[in-house]
C-alpha cells in the first residue's frame, strides 16, 4: 500500500478542515480522537495537519494513511477509477486513461496502486454514483489522498462542471425511476399516464390541474408554485424522488431553473418532508382530500392566508472559505450560522476594497454588500454574531479595524468618514500683491473603505424620516457607485470612488414598524440583504473558541485578500454564464407588494455574491460552485423577506382591509369597511386599497340583488 507523499498534496486541499485518517480495511477515523468519522459529521474531522500528526504516530499501528471528506462545503469532486492501473508497470487501461485525458485535472494513484483518482472542481448531477469501475462522488463520501500524483496531468485541481456531467450521462445515462418490486407500494404500480389521470380526477383535481398546466396565478412565486406541485406529486408517488422529478419535467411549469441541482433537490425534498401520507388503494376519491391537505401544508392555494415558514440555507451557500469559516465558529457560538456567514462575505467584500469589480453594461459593481439580521427579539444572538466575524478579517487586515464605523445618523456624516481633501482659498500679499493661494483645509480620509455596523438599525431607519435628512440619498449612492456629496451650496465635503459596506440589527417588529413604503419602494430597501435570524443553540459556559486552530484558514484568508485587493475585473466562466441564463428570468421578475419592492434587486445582489465566493477562492471568474452559492444566499434572503413581511403591500389600508377580511368568514361590506378607518379615509383612497387586493387575487367580491343598487360583499379568497 503507498504511503502518503505530503509534499505533492495540492495546497487547495490542505486549506480545508476536512481531513480524516482511515484504518486498512477504509474505515475513516477522525484524526483527533481515534473514533471513527462520520460523512455527515464534520466535528468527526480535522486540520490536513492534524491528521497527518495522527498517521505518523500510528502508521503500522491501525492507521494506513490520509483521506479527505467531501462536503456540500467545498468545490470538489471526485471521480474513482478502480482496477485500471498495473502496479508493477503503471500501465492505465485505455478505458481510464481516456476518463483521465477527458478532465485533465489532478489526478493521484490509489494506496493500492491500482487504481486512480481524479479530482476536479464542480457538483454531480442526481442519479447514479457507481457504476462497474467508476465512482463519483462531492459529498457524503471520503477519498483517500496519497499526492501520488500521476504523471502528465496538472498539479492543480480544475474546473470541469460540463466534463463532469457529460460522463456522468454517458455512465449513467437519465435520471431512472427505481425499478419495481414487491416494497415498491401501489403507486409504482400504477404507469405515469394511470397516475396523472387519477390525480385530475381528484377532489382537489382543479388545484392539480392549475399546477399542470403551468398556472401559477394562485401563488406569490414561480418557486411556491413548484413546490405546491412536487407536494401533489409526492402524495401520488410515494417517496420516490427521481419519478417527482421526471413527472415534473412533464407538466407545464418546467423551465430552466428546474435543472439546478441544488434548487431541484431541495423543493423534491422539503416536498417530501412535510407529507405525511401516501397515495393507496384504499384512497377512495373523496377520502384522499386529507392526503393532499398533509402534503401541500394545506389546502387554500391563496398566499395571503398562508404563512411562510422559517428560512432555511441551503447547503451550497456553505462554500469555500465562508463556509470553513462557519464550521470552525459555528460549535463554540449562539450565533445563527446564518449571520456568521452573511457577516463575513460582507467583511471581506468591504475589505477588499473596490479592487475588484464586475461590469454590467454602464454600470460597475464592487463587492461592497449592505445587509441587515433580523431576529425576531434582542435575543437572536445578532451581535455576538458580528463579534465572530471581526476577529479573523482584523488579524489579516490591522489597517482595516479602524475603517470599521458606527453611529449613522446622517448623509453628511457618511461622507465625511470618507471624504476627499477639502481646499480652501487663502489670500497672502507678496511684495505688495495680493495673492491667492489653494490649500489643505481637510487632508481627507486617504482609506475610502468604509464599513458601518449598527447594532441598533433601527435608529437608522428613524433618522430617514425626519425632514431634509439625506441618509438614504447617499446610502444608495454608496451602494451604488461611492460618488457622495450633498446639493448644499455652502457644504464642500465630498467623496469619490468611496467603498461603503453597511450591516446592521434589528427586530422583526422594529423593521415592520420604521421600514415606511417610501423607502422600501425608492430603491433604499432593495439595496440590502434581509435575512432572519435567531438564537442556534444555548451555551450556558460558552464554546471553546479558543481551542481552534485558525492558523490554516487565517493563512488562506490573507493570500485571497491579497489577491482580491487587486484582482481587477471578475467574470463568469462559460459554464456559469449557461447557469445565469437560466436562472435570470425568475430573478429578474417582478413581485407585487412589500417582497416585490425589497427583492426587486436580485440579479445585482446574485452577481456581488457571487464575485465574493469566486474571490474568496483566489479566482477571476466567477464559476458554477460560486454562483450556486450565492443563489443560495439570495434564496435565504428571498424567504426572510416572505417570512417577515408575508403579502404586506406595504400599503396600511390594504394591509388593513387583508388582515380584517382574514377575520370576518362572512366577508365585509364596503361601508364596514370604511368603518374599518373611522370613516377618515377617502373614498378615492379606499378604492385604490381594494382595487390592489382584487387585482392580486388575495380577495374577492360577491354581489347581490337588492331591488336596487346590488349590494357588494368582499371576502378573503381560499
Amino acid at each position: 500500500m503507498l504511503a502518503p507523499d505530503l509534499d505533492k498534496i495540492p495546497p487547495a486541499l490542505k486549506a480545508f478542515r476536512q481531513w480524516v485518517c482511515y484504518r486498512p480495511n477504509k474505515v475513516p477515523v477522525n484524526p483527533k480522537s481515534d473514533d471513527n468519522a462520520k460523512a455527515d459529521d464534520p466535528d468527526t474531522w480535522g486540520e490536513f495537519d492534524q491528521a497527518v500528526r495522527h498517521w505518523e504516530a500510528h502508521r503500522g499501528n491501525g492507521i494506513a494513511g490520509v483521506g479527505f471528506e467531501f462536503s456540500p462545503g467545498d468545490p470538489y469532486a471526485g471521480v474513482d477509477l478502480d482496477k485500471c492501473r498495473n502496479p508493477e508497470t503503471g500501465e492505465i487501461e485505455p478505458w481510464a486513461l481516456e476518463i483521465v485525458r477527458h478532465f485533465n485535472s489532478y489526478t493521484e494513484v490509489s494506496p493500492s496502486g491500482t487504481g486512480l483518482h481524479i479530482w476536479i472542481k464542480g457538483k454531480l448531477p442526481p442519479g447514479g454514483r457507481h457504476k462497474g469501475k467508476i465512482e463519483m462522488y462531492d459529498t457524503g463520501r471520503y477519498f483517500t489522498v496519497t499526492g501520488h500524483h500521476l504523471e502528465g496531468t496538472p498539479t492543480t485541481i480544475e474546473a470541469r462542471q460540463t466534463e463532469l456531467e457529460a460522463l456522468h450521462k454517458e455512465v449513467f445515462g437519465k435520471l431512472q425511476t427505481p425499478p419495481k418490486n414487491s416494497d415498491s407500494g401501489p403507486a409504482m404500480e400504477l404507469s405515469d399516464f394511470a397516475l396523472i389521470d387519477k390525480a385530475l380526477n381528484a377532489p382537489n383535481r382543479a388545484k392539480f390541474a392549475a399546477l399542470w398546466a403551468g398556472d401559477i396565478s394562485a401563488y406569490a412565486s414561480p418557486s411556491e408554485a413548484d413546490l405546491a406541485l412536487c407536494s401533489l406529486l409526492a402524495f401520488w408517488t410515494g417517496p420516490d424522488p427521481a419519478r417527482i422529478d421526471r413527472l415534473f419535467r412533464e407538466s407545464r411549469l418546467y423551465r430552466k431553473k428546474w435543472e439546478r441541482q441544488d434548487y431541484r433537490d431541495r423543493t423534491i425534498t422539503k416536498a417530501l418532508a412535510d407529507a405525511t401520507e401516501f397515495y393507496s388503494p384504499g384512497h377512495a376519491a373523496g377520502q384522499a382530500a386529507s392526503g393532499y391537505g398533509a402534503a401541500t401544508g394545506g389546502a387554500s392555494p391563496n398566499p395571503a392566508t398562508e404563512a411562510a415558514a422559517w428560512p432555511v440555507m441551503a447547503s451550497e451557500a456553505l462554500y469555500g472559505l465562508a463556509g470553513e469559516f462557519v464550521r470552525l465558529v459555528e460549535p463554540h457560538t449562539e450565533s445563527d450560522r446564518v449571520a456568521l456567514l452573511l457577516q463575513f462575505l460582507a467583511g471581506f467584500g468591504n475589505q477588499i476594497g473596490r479592487g475588484a469589480y464586475a461590469r454590467v453594461e454602464g454600470d460597475t459593481h464592487c463587492c461592497n454588500l449592505f445587509e441587515v439580521a433580523v431576529g425576531e427579539s434582542s435575543k437572536a444572538r445578532k451581535g455576538t454574531s458580528w463579534g465572530q466575524v471581526k476577529l479573523p478579517l482584523n488579524t489579516v487586515d490591522p489597517n482595516w479595524k479602524s475603517r470599521v464605523k458606527s453611529g449613522l445618523s446622517s448623509g453628511e456624516g457618511l461622507i465625511f468618514q470618507v471624504r476627499d481633501p477639502i481646499m480652501k482659498r487663502e489670500v497672502k500679499k507678496v511684495k505688495g500683491q495680493t495673492v491667492y493661494e489653494e490649500v489643505f483645509a481637510d487632508p481627507g480620509e486617504e482609506d475610502k473603505r468604509l464599513l458601518v455596523v449598527e447594532s441598533e438599525f433601527a435608529n437608522v431607519l428613524r433618522q430617514l424620516a425626519r425632514e431634509g435628512n439625506i441618509l438614504s440619498v447617499v446610502m444608495r449612492d454608496g451602494w451604488d457607485s461611492g460618488d457622495l456629496a450633498t446639493l448644499t451650496k455652502n457644504n464642500p465635503t465630498k467623496s469619490t470612488g468611496a467603498h461603503v459596506s453597511i450591516i446592521g440589527h434589528i427586530t422583526t417588529g422594529e423593521l415592520k414598524r420604521y421600514l415606511t413604503r417610501t423607502e422600501a419602494g425608492n430603491g433604499f430597501g432593495n439595496r440590502y440583504l434581509w435575512f432572519c435570524v435567531r438564537r442556534s443553540k444555548c451555551l450556558p459556559e460558552g464554546g471553546r473558541i479558543h481551542e481552534v486552530d485558525f492558523a490554516p484558514f487565517l493563512r488562506r484568508l490573507g493570500e485571497v485578500a491579497a489577491f482580491a485587493a487587486g484582482a481587477g475585473e471578475v467574470a463568469r466562466a462559460p459554464e456559469a454564464r449557461v447557469l445565469w441564463a437560466s436562472v435570470y428570468p425568475e430573478l429578474s421578475e417582478g413581485k407585487p407588494g412589500m417582497v416585490g419592492a425589497l427583492t426587486s434587486r436580485a440579479e445585482a445582489q446574485v452577481l456581488r455574491l457571487s464575485m465574493i465566493y469566486a474571490l474568496l477562492d483566489g479566482e477571476k471568474l466567477v464559476r458554477v460552485p460560486h454562483l450556486l452559492a450565492a443563489l443560495a444566499v439570495w434564496d435565504y434572503c428571498e424567504a426572510s423577506v416572505q417570512y417577515i413581511f408575508g403579502q404586506s403591500l406595504g400599503d396600511p389600508a390594504a394591509d388593513a382591509i387583508l388582515e380584517a377580511l382574514k377575520a370576518a368568514p362572512g366577508g365585509l361590506t364596503r361601508t364596514e369597511i370604511n368603518n374599518l378607518f373611522g370613516r377618515n379615509l377617502s373614498a378615492d383612497r379606499l378604492q385604490a386599497a381594494i382595487g390592489e387586493l382584487l387585482r392580486l387575487g388575495f380577495i374577492g367580491i360577491a354581489k347581490s340583488e337588492t331591488g336596487g343598487r346590488p349590494s357588494e360583499r368582499f371576502f378573503l379568497r381560499t
